[in-house]
């Protein structure tokens, strides 16, 4: 059976749009700012949220394990 080239070539882009969308997802759960923009493509980032990320990523790595009551209550979501 043969196939038309465009339609291979066709098959072949969507092949390659569907590996960079997983390879996007997979690297969004390596790092904080990088789900941030995996999950807000649209959003402009600063240097104050790469700040942050890096913050958030200490927590979850443990490296810095004390969060102040007023994150807490601000940001309830990082503690899941």
């Amino acid at each position: 059976m043969h196939m038309d080239p465009n339609e291979v070539e066709a098959q072949r882009l969507r092949l390659e749009l569907r590996l960079a969308l997983l390879d996007r997802r997979e690297k969004s759960k390596a790092k904080f700012l990088d789900f941030a923009r995996y999950a807000w493509p649209e959003a402009i980032f600063s240097a104050h949220h790469s700040k942050m990320a890096d913050a958030f990523d200490r927590i979850i790595s443990g490296v810095h394990n004390r969060i102040g009551r007023h994150t807490i209550e601000l940001h309830p979501s990082i503690l899941i």
